[in-house]
């Protein structure tokens, strides 16, 4: 979009803004609610838009299944997680 969009559509924000701030037709506390629920909104949008054309990767081209692992509590060296750890390896 034009960069002059976003600055026209900023000050006819803050004269509408000074507006109403100026009559007093609005207090603090619902100014506050208006402005955190456009925040909320703002990024959960900008969320949407960013991942919008995201993959998801399948879990084998992320792990690693010959490294080992060392246990942070014990230091010793566990053995490389399961290639498919939703499988039993009993049956």
């Amino acid at each position: 979009m034009n960069k002059t969009v976003w600055v026209i559509a900023r000050y006819i924000l803050i004269i509408a803004s000074a507006i109403v701030a100026t009559e007093g037709t609005l207090n603090e506390e619902v100014i506050r609610a208006v402005l955190g629920a456009a925040s909320g909104l703002a990024a959960a949008v900008w969320g949407v838009y960013v991942n919008w054309g995201t993959k998801s990767v399948p879990v084998e081209a992320v792990v690693v299944h010959d490294l080992p692992v060392v246990s942070p509590v014990t230091g010793r060296t566990l053995p490389p997680p399961s290639a498919e750890p939703w499988k039993s390896k009993e049956g």
